[in-house]
């Protein structure tokens, strides 16, 4: 959650219910959570292919979603 905050695209390999569906976050690379390998040319790919546009996307996932008011207001309602 706080890469996300700063806009740093990340390497994800467990299941967080505050992202929800991770293949929809682009910010985001998902691998598997075992001992398997990883492939760097996959993640260099990955990142390589990010658009400008990612970061500020990223930004505002957290600020609907990781904000103090954002989590307040989910349990008040």
């Amino acid at each position: 959650k706080e890469y996300t905050a700063m806009g740093i695209p990340f390497i994800m390999s467990h299941n967080d219910p505050a992202f929800g569906d991770v293949s929809k976050l682009k910010f985001i690379y998902k691998c598997s959570p075992n001992e398997a390998p990883i492939s760097m040319i996959d993640i260099i790919n990955w990142y390589d292919n990010l658009d400008v546009t990612t970061y500020a996307e990223e930004r505002a996932y957290a600020l609907k979603n990781f904000t103090w008011d954002s989590i307040f207001n989910k349990i008040i309602k």
